[in-house]
Parts: structure tokens; C-alpha cells; sequence
């Protein structure tokens, strides 16, 4: 892909920048039979402890082929009226692709962090009611919800100028952010 130029290396940390050809995976990955599994077969050739990959907040072609890749995956949500309703997409998409046997297992769920959390807003707790509602119908687990991300101004400046948000040590966000990849790798077991 286009992509392949810009690729970023530092200290064994390799970083694809994405391509307007994954707006349309058909595209990307061709007419190809089963293109659900065509990022797994990919992946496998390469060595590598993690690989991360970063898809689309919906459950297009893209994301799927994405989940059917992976091990194990992670969900940021807001708390808005339906922001919850993504992750169980996720689940039910899951479940489709067992019956399917597109998967032979379902990847872990390492769980999810709720983004952008304003706690004096009407939509974080109408959210916050909604989550706890999920919880006691046992579709997550207390322990799954990471942590709470509050919305800050360099993480909307960041989106907004196209830029990434720097890692700076002092900074409570990124200590936050650090904080889900940190569960993340305790989870999964990864020893680096």
C-alpha cells in the first residue's frame, strides 16, 4: 500500500500511518475469497511481540477484519446516549462470526475506558446509568471498565491540528493512556 512509506522507527516501535485505500478495504485487499481472514494470513508472516491496530469507531468491513485478526481487543467508549452500543456491536458481531466459524475462538476481551468523561454533564450520567444498567445484566464485569479518561484540551487540540498527542510524562492524560496499554499487556501476558 501507499502506506508503506510511512513508516515510523523508533527504539523497535514501528508505526503505519494509515492509507485512504483502508476507507475501502475491498480495494486495499481485492476480491479475494474469505477477505474476513486476509489481515490474519498477512499478520502471521510477520515477527513481531504486539502489533496494535487502531480501526474505525463503527463495525465496517475494516474493523471486522480487524477483530477476526486479532487476539484479544480493546474498546474506548464515550458516555453518551448510546456510546455503549458500539462495544456490544462488537459482541454480537463476535458471536456471528463463531456460528460462521469465521472464528475458531473469540478473541479476549481486555475491556473497555470511557473517553472525553465530563462528570458534571447531563450525558455522563444518563452514560453512567446506562453502563451500570449493562453491568447488571452481566454483559460486562465491573472489572472490565479500565478507567475514565476525562476530556482534555491537548487531546482536542491534537485531533484537531491532525497531530498526535505527545507523550509527556507530566501530563495526566497521557499517564492515563499509558495506564490502558500498561493493563492491556497484563493481560494479554506479554513480557517485554
Amino acid at each position: 500500500s501507499s502506506a508503506a512509506s510511512d513508516v515510523y522507527k523508533r527504539q523497535g516501535l514501528h508505526i503505519l500511518a494509515g492509507s485512504s485505500l483502508l476507507d475501502e478495504p475491498e480495494k486495499a485487499f481485492g476480491h479475494r475469497k474469505n477477505i474476513e481472514t486476509v489481515l490474519k494470513r498477512m499478520l502471521s508472516k510477520l515477527e513481531y511481540d504486539l502489533i496494535i491496530i487502531d480501526t474505525p469507531a463503527n463495525m465496517g468491513l475494516m474493523t471486522q477484519i480487524s477483530l477476526v485478526a486479532s487476539d484479544a481487543y480493546i474498546s474506548p467508549s464515550e458516555l453518551e446516549l448510546g456510546g455503549l452500543d458500539g462495544v456490544m456491536k462488537i459482541f454480537n458481531k463476535i458471536n456471528n462470526f463463531l456460528d460462521e466459524e469465521v472464528l475458531e475462538a473469540s478473541p479476549k476481551f481486555v475491556g473497555f475506558f470511557l473517553t472525553k468523561v465530563e462528570p458534571r454533564t447531563k450525558e455522563y450520567r444518563i452514560g453512567k446509568k446506562q453502563l451500570e444498567g449493562l453491568i447488571e445484566a452481566k454483559a460486562f464485569k465491573k472489572k472490565d471498565l479500565i478507567l475514565e479518561i476525562p476530556k482534555a484540551a491537548d487531546s482536542k487540540e491534537a485531533r484537531w491540528f491532525a497531530t498526535t498527542l505527545q507523550f509527556n510524562r507530566s501530563n495526566p492524560i497521557c499517564k492515563l493512556y499509558a495506564k490502558v496499554f500498561t493493563r492491556s499487556i497484563k493481560v494479554l501476558g506479554i513480557k517485554f
